[in-house]
């Protein structure tokens, strides 16, 4: 070949590659776990809030989880709350037996908890989900008509595929 033929060639490939579409990967989720409202609130004010596909981000169901329960990986890094022995024994991935009862003894030596005003929190965890999905309405709402219709598109396209999956 020429050597004019393989620049148009490669130009021609180069036009081609920037042209297809990447594939768009969702990161939303179907629930988020949080230890009280403190948590909540930095899990809401630090975690990415972009989806790829979808815009806006959804959390899923917020749900209130004890503080030796582990949240998700990713939200671990933006918790507030004290370390526990039992979640950073789950989280340690070394699961010994030795190390299992040395969690469990730390349990038991923990002093009661404070009891926190749990009214006071449960207001507070209210009005972070209320501005959370306010928040997600008006973007949902400010979208540009064709951006909807794009969106809409692509929610019936993953939505089809889900569908046939948990079929076959």
């Amino acid at each position: 070949m020429s050597k004019g033929l393989e620049k148009r060639l490669s130009r021609v490939e180069q036009q081609l590659a920037e042209r297809t579409e990447k594939p768009i990967v969702c990161n939303c989720r179907y629930r988020t776990n949080f230890h009280n409202a403190d948590c909540l609130d930095a899990l809401l004010k630090q975690m990415p809030r972009v989806c790829p596909l979808h815009g806006f981000r959804q959390l899923g169901f917020l749900m209130w989880a004890p503080k030796w329960y582990r949240l998700w990986r990713e939200d671990n890094r933006f918790c507030p709350c004290p370390p526990h022995p039992w979640r950073s024994f789950v989280l340690n991935g070394l699961h010994t037996w030795e190390g299992n009862q040395a969690a469990r003894e730390a349990c038991r030596k923990l002093p009661p908890d404070d009891h926190r005003n749990f009214r006071e929190d449960n207001r507070t965890t209210d009005a972070e989900t209320q501005y959370y999905e306010a928040r997600q309405q008006w973007l949902e709402k400010m979208a540009r008509p064709e951006e909807r219709r794009r969106l809409e598109l692509k929610r019936r396209k993953m939505n089809g595929k889900r569908a046939r999956k948990h079929v076959g």
